[in-house]
């Protein structure tokens, strides 16, 4: 147990040390593209700047993502326990996402009881949410439909998530978890 033990804090220490090293590269690819586009007066290699500038956003969002898990994982992200309004929660995301859903001519909507109540972490609760609603839009296609449900299951609060997309196989079901 203390070889996995070590073995996992090797894991999220090369994690975060690998979150840290990307970053600075991709700083820099992006000062010296945004550099070139300002150069540039529209055409094809314009939209091909502007495509790599939203890459390394994505790439930068995603390294940040891991450097968070890594943190979260390492206990240097404390949890703050508390009450959390699932329906007001998720209300609010739904708010929040509509006019992204909207211009990918995706209907989105809550459906939400009032006072539904979860003991969590607000921020970490918002992070899994956003992250259900961003699958959802993404593998949603154009006039598809995603639909936020919040609700008591007996002495529960249940949250679902529903779209119209393209589902997920079995094998990425059984990792859906991890």
């Amino acid at each position: 147990l203390g070889r996995l033990e070590r073995s996992i804090g090797e894991m999220r220490q090369f994690s975060t040390a690998l979150a840290h090293e990307l970053r600075t590269p991709l700083a820099a690819l992006r000062g010296e593209i945004e550099l070139a586009l300002r150069a540039t007066r529209g055409g094809d290699l314009q939209r091909s700047l502007a495509s790599q500038i939203e890459d390394i956003d994505r790439l930068t969002r995603l390294i940040d993502r891991v450097l968070t898990l890594a943190r979260a994982e390492s206990g240097q992200i404390p949890l703050t326990f508390g009450a959390v309004d699932l329906g007001e929660l998720a209300a609010s995301l739904v708010d929040q996402l509509e006019p992204v859903a909207l211009a990918r001519s995706i209907d989105m909507h809550c459906e939400a009881i009032s006072q539904v109540h979860a003991l969590g972490d607000a921020g970490w609760l918002e992070r899994l949410l956003l992250n259900l609603l961003d699958n959802a839009m993404k593998f949603t296609p154009e006039g598809g439909r995603v639909v936020v449900r919040v609700c008591r299951d007996g002495d529960r609060a249940r949250v679902e998530v529903a779209d119209t997309g393209i589902g997920m196989t079995p094998d990425v079901v059984a990792h859906v978890f991890e």
